[in-house]
């Protein structure tokens, strides 16, 4: 039997009576575990984040980037590392081409080919 989460689950015991209350399932602890949404906080707006239940935190947003060099600190840092940064240039006439650094878990420095700043959008994953 599956249960969806979110789902009212009740259970009959003895004699057939049912319990009063839905009964809550547990949040996720092993690979076979039920996910429960809750474990899945996220903050969808332009500079966001989602953390999955392994502990892996996905972040994203806007920023600028020059040749000299733009730090980008996160809203909020990664509890331990950052471990991937990507930034994608934002189309204002020109071309330009970028790359990131990670400078520790609160933050990276965002490079463009050109002088700049120049409009990007970047992507972070962590833990």
């Amino acid at each position: 039997m599956a249960i969806l989460s979110g789902s009212e689950v009740y259970v009959t015991a003895d004699g057939g009576v049912p319990f009063t209350s839905p009964i809550q399932v547990p949040n996720a602890v092993g690979s076979g575990d039920a996910v429960n949404k809750g474990q899945f906080p996220a903050t969808l707006a332009a500079n966001g984040t989602q953390t999955l239940p392994s502990g892996l935190i996905i972040k994203w947003g806007t920023g600028t980037a020059s040749s000299a060099g733009v730090i980008i600190t996160y809203p909020v840092a990664f509890p331990t590392a950052t471990v991937l940064t990507v930034i994608n240039p934002r189309y204002q006439g020109a071309q330009w081409y970028g790359m990131s650094e990670i400078i520790g878990a609160s933050s990276f420095t965002s490079y463009s080919s050109t002088a700049g700043p120049n409009n990007c959008t970047w992507f972070a994953i962590g833990y």
